[in-house]
């Protein structure tokens, strides 16, 4: 039965009333066992269920024992079941020694703790792997359970590729994981994933979206005699040319002012938080005062903007060949290499390359502050671009056995549940890399076959308030497993240990999930306003436009002539349809309303 999408978000609101009135001050745990008693009747016949099937196969001793569990815990109701998916991967991912992409710590969990074993119909490499889906969809060469993107959802749920997901959602779901994720942002989850009124997928929460954030090398600023951090764009400007026009290093090496990679936007340190400080978002749609919607890359305003990143690379601020760095790859050998300090980046760059950075200086002076990127009126006025559509998301074959309904909404319980949540090990989220000192083994990227669900809040910010303020005391035993992980590598840092600086720039004092939150807490995140799936015309010619946008910025930044190349992508966007999609895109906007 069909439900409409504002009836769905208010069931779900009930159950997780219901599920959640263990009484006052309780946390977690307390949360987890009113809902567990709230679900007993469920709990029972998932029991009565599992025991049935044991007469008839052989049960698990990983299955026994989670007996007692609460339902969201508990392996398959029906035993052990192998369930077919596919999967992405990154090529040069690191992993444990012995392990891959599909055997590591995550693919055991979910056979060990749910008793499922996971069947690849296909496997193919991140950038491939559109592709590979959309030839399955054509084809209906589809497995049991899905985690893709979501546009290649939207297109077999309109389709009536997928099975509802609702009734296993509030059956299953963790209230804390699922549910929440289901109610959030006035249950703007719900309305990406249903079709018709009927929700077809679990997909993230958006509860903790940060913004790009600045990033400077303190020994660095420390030459330029300033006091105080800089306060306006301007300010920051001054130290990208101190940066780029002194001998930072003290030998002679060249260096440069600002860190930039060839993709232009977003990754570890993109022109979106610069180009926002004058109120340009060319990376994003962009509601006007009239209520309508432009793309924010078809402004006049970008042409001011770019003749300023033109003129940085004409006085040396960006490096010579820039547009050749990629953003989570070799733009890292500069940070090592000492060759720039100052990065508009993510809320993860002092996790990447700066423990490296000290290590081959091999001293701790090269810290790295972070803070919201100021605006051309001074702090707080820098309304930096945010996402809140729709990455991944889970979903079902419409002819896979119901049981993969209850694999996929567990699935989800557990990969918050293990990474972030309440049985959180510290081993998930990740690891020491034994070849490479200073570095860590990112486990939660293997978790990437699973998808949907989310926390209420932030949740590094609140382990970032639980780790300093054990630091602080101490006392370690408020913490799970995740920030003792955190805890220790930051005790390790302060105790002359390099690669823990990895989670002291993060969860530390003054780490960048405190800036996180205070953008937050600030509102300084200009939100694309379209978060729909794409239309059949930029099904078609959207990835031509992002492609030429990026080819002619480049070009203007590295000497082209600002006004006759940005009206060839003017012309460009027309011509590939983009007054069609503008138009498309304000259709929808209104539909919403």
């Amino acid at each position: 039965m069909k439900r409409n999408t504002m009836a769905i978000i208010g069931m779900i609101l009930a159950v997780i009333m219901l599920a959640s009135c263990g009484g006052a001050g309780g946390g977690a745990t307390t949360t987890a066992t009113a809902a567990a008693t709230t679900a007993a009747a469920a709990t029972t016949a998932a029991a009565t269920t599992t025991a049935a099937t044991a007469a008839a196969e052989t049960t698990t001793e990983a299955t026994s024992a989670a007996s007692d569990l609460p339902i969201w815990y508990q392996p398959l109701s029906v035993g052990h079941k192998t369930i077919t998916t596919i999967r992405s991967y990154v090529p040069d991912r690191a992993y444990e020694p012995g392990d891959s992409w599909n055997n590591n710590v995550w693919t055991r969990a979910i056979e060990e703790k749910l008793d499922i074993t996971l069947e690849y119909l296909w496997d193919s490499a991140n950038t491939e792997f559109v592709t590979r889906l959309n030839v399955a969809i054509a084809t209906d060469d589809l497995p049991d359970y899905m985690a893709i993107p979501y546009n290649q959802f939207y297109i077999m749920a309109k389709a009536g590729k997928l099975k509802p997901i609702y009734d296993a959602a509030v059956q299953y779901g963790h209230p804390e994981y699922v549910q929440q994720a289901l109610t959030a942002g006035d249950g703007i989850m719900v309305k990406q994933c249903s079709v018709e009124g009927e929700l077809y997928a679990l997909g993230a929460s958006f509860s903790g979206v940060d913004g790009n954030m600045l990033w400077y090398r303190d020994d660095w600023y420390a030459q330029m005699n300033k006091e105080g951090p800089p306060q306006t764009i301007d300010d920051v400007i001054d130290m990208m040319r101190y940066f780029a026009n002194n001998d930072m290093n003290g030998d002679g090496t060249d260096t440069y002012g600002l860190a930039a990679h060839e993709t232009l936007f977003e990754g570890a340190a993109g022109f979106d938080g610069f180009f926002s400080a004058y109120g340009v978002y060319p990376h994003i749609w962009k509601m006007l005062d009239d209520d309508t919607i432009v793309h924010g890359s078809t402004v006049d305003e970008n042409r001011e903007v770019l003749r300023i990143l033109q003129g940085f690379y004409n006085e040396g601020i960006l490096h010579p060949e820039w547009y050749t760095k990629t953003g989570w790859g070799t733009l890292g050998d500069d940070v090592v290499a000492g060759q720039v300090g100052l990065a508009i980046g993510s809320i993860a760059w002092g996790d990447w390359k700066c423990a490296p950075l000290m290590e081959a200086m091999g001293n701790n002076n090269a810290t790295w502050t972070n803070m919201p990127i100021p605006g051309l009126e001074g702090p707080y006025t820098n309304y930096v671009p945010a996402q809140r559509r729709q990455s991944d998301v889970a979903c079902v074959n419409a002819n896979a056995d119901d049981y993969v309904l209850e694999a996929a909404v567990k699935m989800s319980n557990f990969r918050i549940g293990l990474m972030n949540g309440d049985i959180a090990e510290g081993k998930y989220h990740d690891v020491p890399n034994p070849d490479k000192p200073g570095e860590v083994i990112n486990n939660f990227f293997h978790a990437v076959f699973m998808a949907g669900g989310g926390l209420g809040e932030s949740w590094n910010y609140v382990c970032a308030l639980a780790v300093t303020e054990a630091l602080e005391s101490g006392d370690t035993t408020a913490l799970n497993d995740e920030q003792m992980s955190y805890y220790n590598r930051c005790k390790n840092y302060l105790n002359g240990d390099f690669a823990g600086y990895t989670s002291y720039s993060i969860f530390g004092p003054n780490g960048s999930q405190y800036t996180g939150q205070l953008i937050r807490e600030k509102n300084l995140l200009e939100f694309n306003p379209f978060y729909g799936a794409n239309t059949d015309t930029m099904n078609e010619y959207w990835s031509n436009i992002q492609s030429k946008r990026n080819e002619i910025f480049t070009n203007i930044i590295t000497g082209g002539n600002v006004d006759t190349l940005f009206e060839e992508y003017i012309s460009f966007f027309n011509a590939m349809n983009g007054d069609v999609i503008t138009q498309e895109v304000n259709e929808w906007y209104q539909s919403t309303k």
